[in-house]
């Protein structure tokens, strides 16, 4: 279907309305991001794969039902879309107030890359996925220089959320932090940190991670050790050297 002005307009139509069949729509968009729809009998379903971070979209699906031409016969089919990825984000927490952090690299590695969504019937929800086995890193395009708020720092802009694949995150996810910590102008951490995730990212989701980062600085200390004074010590004997 394309929008011309105000008007979408099907290809190949015009179509005309049965006098009392029942008919079934189904849309995806964007156009080019699905692979192998499948609509040869029951409801269709598609293969997705989810691109590299700079280039990911929205990808939206949806339905209409058993629609005839009595409810459509004074305007167009209405076809609700939803969103059928998850979103993420990152925010992160500078546990201590006297450290300085410089965050430099956020990363999300060993999530399921690609699934099959099937369109349901009968459901509020436009339909579910089955993720594949295979599994993708993607970094996040951050902010890094944004203000930090009561020690909290939002690193999402309008445009740089992760659109991931709905899944039950497997063993292998985990999020990887690059950042430096210094303390009194000295620095007490510079490397990375990771942290496994678990649980499950459902569809149409929005879900924000805040990293706790600590500056892992240690103090130096002195821990004397004191011998009694009247220990033996044992000598070395020397010639004396004459005059």
């Amino acid at each position: 279907a394309t929008k011309t002005g105000e008007t979408w307009g099907i290809d190949k139509g015009p179509f005309y309305w049965p006098v009392s069949d029942k008919i079934q729509f189904f849309a995806y968009s964007p156009i080019s991001a699905v692979t192998k729809y499948t609509a040869t009998t029951g409801y269709p379903s598609f293969d997705y794969t989810v691109k590299v971070a700079d280039s990911q979209e929205d990808l939206l699906a949806a339905k209409a039902e058993n629609q005839t031409k009595a409810l459509n016969s004074t305007g167009g089919v209405t076809l609700t879309f939803q969103h059928i990825l998850t979103q993420i984000n990152f925010s992160a927490e500078f546990v201590e107030a006297n450290a300085t952090y410089s965050v430099s690299k956020i990363e999300i590695v060993g999530v399921k890359s690609q699934g099959t969504f099937s369109y349901i019937a009968g459901n509020d929800k436009v339909g579910s996925w089955v993720e594949g086995s295979d599994t993708d890193n993607y970094e996040y395009a951050a902010d890094y220089n944004a203000t930090a708020v009561n020690k909290i720092v939002d690193f999402s802009t309008d445009s740089n959320a992760l659109m991931l694949l709905p899944q039950t995150l497997p063993a292998t996810a985990k999020i990887q932090v690059t950042y430096e910590a210094s303390v009194g102008g000295t620095t007490t951490f510079d490397g990375i940190k990771e942290v496994a995730i678990t649980g499950t990212w459902g569809v149409g989701q929005k879900i924000r991670y805040t990293l706790k980062l600590a500056s892992d600085a240690a103090e130096v200390k002195l821990v004397p050790s004191v011998g009694n004074w009247d220990d033996p010590e044992t000598a070395t004997p020397v010639t004396p050297l004459k005059p």
